[in-house]
């Protein structure tokens, strides 16, 4: 897939792994957690704006899941208002549960989602948890960022660009 002049290749994104929750001894169905997104190496907390995936959702590579704003884009943005960034994920699965509501402030890498490889596993995490402090391991998760369309700004002036000819890129690939 190619975004502006940018070609995404994404051959190892699809891999599910068994993990077993820190909180118990309880063996789950093959799947991926979904960090807050780590929007810049000095990012202290984001705000999960909006999910636009429901449980139980197919997810397919690159689509949109959620919407995510962060202090630092907001601070750099000369009219005050946060920036909201499209997350992106570059896996295949199922949204098996959404771990934060929207609204809600989140440290980078902290789980936001559990994403599982079969229909038939959803309901095997309606009562998955993890203890406080749990992170995703960098790199476990793939994932872009970019502006959602009409917030871009062109240097001193008011008016918007569109995301097409803007491009923002932020992400995380297994082989980083």
């Amino acid at each position: 897939m190619t975004h502006g002049s940018m070609r995404i290749t994404a051959s190892v994104f699809n891999v599910f792994k068994r993990e077993v929750c820190s909180c118990s001894a309880r063996a789950w169905p093959p799947h991926k957690l979904m960090p807050m997104p780590r929007l810049s190496p000095s990012m202290q907390c984001g705000v999960l704006e909006r999910w636009v995936v429901r449980s139980g959702d197919p997810i397919e590579m690159y689509d949109v899941v959620c919407h995510v704003s962060t202090d630092q884009l907001t601070t750099e943005n000369p009219t005050g208002h946060p920036h909201v960034l499209e997350i992106e994920v570059h896996e295949d699965g199922f949204l098996a549960k959404i771990l934060v509501a929207p609204g809600s402030r989140v440290a980078p890498d902290e789980p936001i989602a559990v994403f599982c490889e079969e229909r038939n596993d959803i309901p095997a995490f309606s009562d998955f948890s993890l203890a406080p402090g749990d992170l995703v391991s960098p790199g476990s998760f793939c994932w872009q960022a970019y502006v959602k369309e009409g917030q871009v700004q062109e240097c001193g002036k008011g008016s918007s660009k569109p995301r097409e000819s803007f491009d923002f890129w932020l992400g995380h690939r297994a082989d980083d």
